[in-house]
């Protein structure tokens, strides 16, 4: 069995960790402080960019079991089974907070929202009566395949696109053990959805990086590391952020409409996973014990953030309003945010780890006596 890729959990963790700063910093505070809105600040708030990292390292991940024992689907199909259960519970817990949360009284986001100058986003929250209902029928369905209940969690917008891309991967490798020149297939695949702009063809590029990994094209990259982390630095500091703030422009005067910013975005995020995985530094980087933490509570992270968002930062902001110190200590309000979703975050993955073990163990004892 091939150990496990602990740079796949560190990348995502760091990726989970900057989506949490754009949303509590840049997102929330970006009216008040125009500063944030700086190129300077292009990477570590370029959330919409971690979201695509996100959808490669999915691929990748659910691709993981296939090529490391070739031939034996079960584990990957054991993993896709999975995998519905393993994003429900955190999603239903999260959703069952904002739930309490309102029917508590306690999301003034709305007056918060206009404290801090946002017309849209925060204020446009919750905006409706709470019904348990809804809850249920939004966390379990709704959130995966679109229904009319109301949104209870904004942030999971990407779990619908997470759940079709998990069926495909699971379809595709299905049909790459009938395959003979399996990475020609990927690659004609990735291209087709990639000109349509299609986050699948995120998720199909995964499972490339896969295949090439299982081949050891990574182990023979990494003799060239001090190049790799040269175009890495210069992805993360030039690149990106000249795409987030300059690049549309120059896609608004092109004629040839295959060449979208969506496609670019699409082809950067996939170059820093390359990235990351060619260069030993970045491997040992993403594979250091802080980093593989960052992974362990980086789904709690993402689904807890909300919660977090329209109470604690709502009410700090609200408050601080009315002391005039807002403007003055707004970074107290954000930081503190992210502090206070990363200690919920530890405490729900010590949860579910308790809660799964305890299942595992009811579910064998019945297999016992059966």
């Amino acid at each position: 069995m091939q150990e496990r890729n602990h740079e796949i959990d560190g990348i995502r963790g760091w990726a989970a960790l900057f989506v949490l700063m754009f949303h509590f910093f840049h997102e929330l505070f970006q009216v008040l402080v125009p500063e944030l809105s700086s190129k300077a600040f292009g990477f570590i708030f370029n959330g919409r960019m971690m979201v695509l990292i996100f959808f490669v390292l999915s691929g990748d991940a659910l691709s993981l079991s296939f090529f490391s024992r070739p031939g034996d689907l079960s584990g990957t199909a054991r993993m896709g089974i999975n995998r519905y259960f393993r994003l429900s519970f955190p999603i239903v817990v999260s959703c069952l907070l904002a739930y309490f949360l309102m029917i508590v009284g306690l999301t003034p986001n709305i007056e918060a929202g206009h404290r801090v100058g946002l017309s849209g986003w925060l204020p446009t929250f919750l905006n409706f009566e709470p019904r348990i209902q809804d809850v249920l029928n939004y966390s379990i369905y709704g959130v995966y395949f679109g229904s009319s209940a109301p949104t209870y969690n904004p942030n999971l917008w990407t779990m619908s696109i997470e759940m079709l891309g998990s069926v495909l991967v699971i379809a595709v490798i299905l049909v790459l053990d009938r395959i003979k020149y399996q990475k020609t297939f990927l690659a004609v695949l990735f291209v087709y959805l990639f000109v349509f702009s299609n986050f699948l063809s995120l998720f199909v590029a995964g499972v490339l990086l896969g295949r090439l990994r299982s081949e050891g094209v990574f182990d023979r990259l990494s003799r060239f590391s001090v190049i790799w982390l040269a175009v890495f630095l210069f992805l993360v500091g030039f690149l990106m952020p000249f795409v987030r703030y300059k690049m549309h422009d120059v896609f608004q005067t092109m004629t040839f409409e295959l060449i979208q910013r969506e496609s670019f975005d699409f082809m950067l995020a996939i170059l820093i996973v390359f990235l990351s995985y060619s260069c030993t530094f970045l491997k040992r980087f993403f594979s250091n014990g802080f980093s593989r933490f960052l992974g362990r509570i980086s789904f709690p992270m993402y689904v807890l953030q909300f919660s977090v968002l329209v109470s604690f930062s709502s009410i700090l902001i609200i408050e601080f309003g009315k002391l005039g110190i807002l403007l003055q200590y707004w970074w107290v309000i954000a930081s503190s945010s992210v502090v206070v979703t990363i200690a919920l975050s530890i405490g729900f993955s010590y949860a579910e780890i308790r809660f799964l073990k305890l299942m595992n163990s009811f579910w064998s004892r019945r297999v016992m006596k059966t």
